[in-house]
């Protein structure tokens, strides 16, 4: 059963709540220059609001500022109305290319391609406003008031729907109406008479009435952006809390699998060498082989074998127990690491010459002695050539090593020709209980724990293991010792 793998947030990380709304200098400041992911990412649905809302207008500026022109030919020198209309037509047929290529930003965009973006969007929409709000001082006439009127409302349409279509920017919202109202307050109040000063009047009331209303638009915008943020880090908190939840529950349910599969294999461990202890103490109760001494030696090498055994599965139940409680005690003292691994090879070679495979050591020259409790190096460097020898098929070779490597850190594992272990199941090989998929392939089934309690007796000394294997190819088990562990003074034998 192989993990979950949690899904990961499109963005690069996960972008904090958005800033709480502050200071009109503090939203004006952040709409060009945002300095946090938060205020970046809210920038950015700002901008792409405006240019969802101006998609479309920017091919239909050019008509009607065509409109205008003819409209007023005759009143106005003709050069100044076709350099104005073509102004704001490259503008307008231009814009679409310029936001795809410098101002439009993907979701997760950093805080600095944002900030290029929004100066670049500020920058050309001053541009275009200007151009619109020059209308005013090019076309406005002190003798035809009625020309005038038409052009006040052109300019008040003008300014209201460029402050409503910038009202989610902060900067750009307030620019349009800095540059609509001067030229709606400046343009009438230069001239004299009644008609201008009652239009200046006039442009003042509404240029006030704008602003409240943009300003309710902006915090509108803001609002919904804010919630809109807040929603979609609820949706990829749920999402990463779910993710989470189902690895946890395939973890429990594979320990739960794997100690099942552990008291099935340890029922029948433990009943084996029980059975042969009481099956042969029965036998030597009825007396009837006293008769026969040999009998009676080989009825109690049985039993003691069999009771060592006993022990042995007693004791690495404990040993894992006082590892997972985290009360190994561990006894130091200088190890000779040469020597240990001399002793588990003569240990363990018998069994190895019964299954026909060679076991060897190989220990870099010059090794340091290590600072280590030796009964569990010992019973690392067991339960390696145990598992090797175990899962090497005749005629295969299992080598016990130690070196020196990195800064100073001393590795020393065993690495085989065996069968190998799947990449699925290295993950688990090394979980309490956890068997790899190759146990069912051979007639000695072990508990599970072996490995395991290599794991907790080797970090109980600081160290890590690490396993590499391919499967019909074979598995090295490295144990690495920090440096610190190293006697420099003393070497190897």
């Amino acid at each position: 059963m192989t993990s979950p793998t949690v899904p990961t947030s499109p963005r690069s990380e996960k972008v904090p709540f958005y800033p709480p709304r502050s200071t009109l200098w503090h939203e004006l400041r952040m709409s060009l220059a945002p300095k946090t992911p938060g205020e970046a990412d809210l920038v950015r649905r700002q901008i792409a609001i405006q240019a969802g809302s101006t998609r479309r207008l920017w091919f239909t500026m050019p008509p009607a500022g065509l409109i205008l022109v003819a409209f007023y030919v005759g009143l106005v020198p003709l050069p100044w109305l076709l350099a104005w209309w073509f102004c704001m037509s490259a503008a307008s047929v231009s814009s679409p290319l310029l936001r795809r290529r410098f101002v439009n930003c993907p979701e997760g965009a950093t805080v600095r391609e944002v900030a290029r973006a929004a100066r670049i969007f500020v920058v050309f929409s001053v541009l275009v406003t200007t151009l619109w709000a020059l209308l005013m001082p090019i076309m406005w006439q002190s003798t035809a008031q009625n020309y005038n009127l038409v052009l006040f409302v052109v300019i008040a349409a003008s300014m209201t729907g460029s402050c409503s279509m910038n009202a989610p920017h902060a900067l750009m919202a307030c620019l349009s109406l800095v540059i609509y109202g001067l030229a709606l307050l400046l343009t009438p109040g230069l001239m004299a008479g009644h008609f201008s000063f009652s239009m200046s009047l006039l442009s003042t009331c509404f240029t006030l009435i704008m602003a409240d209303h943009t300003l309710a638009q902006y915090r509108a915008h803001r609002q919904l952006l804010t919630l809109e943020g807040e929603r979609q880090d609820l949706i990829l908190d749920l999402t990463h809390a779910k993710s989470e939840s189902d690895f946890a529950r395939e973890r429990a349910e594979r320990a739960s699998h794997a100690k099942s599969q552990f008291l099935a294999n340890m029922s029948h461990e433990l009943r084996t060498p029980l059975n042969a202890i009481l099956g042969f103490s029965e036998l030597l109760e009825t007396g009837r082989v006293l008769e026969q001494p040999a009998k009676s030696m080989e009825y109690a090498r049985h039993i003691r074998h069999s009771g060592s055994h006993l022990l042995t599965l007693i004791n690495d139940i404990l040993d894992l127990a006082k590892i997972e409680a985290g009360r190994m005690e561990l006894d130091e003292q200088e190890v000779d690491l040469r020597n240990l691994l001399c002793d588990g090879i003569g240990t363990l070679q018998p069994r190895a010459e019964a299954r026909g495979l060679v076991l060897e050591s190989s220990c870099q020259p010059g090794l340091p002695r290590v600072r280590a409790d030796d009964r569990a190096l010992r019973q690392i460097v067991f339960n390696l050539l145990s598992n090797a020898v175990k899962f090497t098929p005749p005629g295969g070779r299992v080598t016990a090593f130690a070196e020196r490597i990195g800064d100073g850190e001393i590795a020393f594992g065993v690495r085989d020709t065996g069968i190998g272990i799947a990449a699925s199941n290295v993950e688990r090989i090394f979980e309490n209980f956890g068997q790899s998929r190759h146990d069912i392939t051979t007639a000695e089934r072990g508990t599970g724990l072996g490995l395991a309690i290599v794991k907790g007796l080797i970090e109980a000394h600081g160290g890590s293991v690490h396993l590499g294997s391919t499967p019909g190819v074979g598995t090295e088990v490295t144990a690495i010792l920090p440096a610190a562990r190293c006697m420099s003074q003393t070497k190897c034998a």
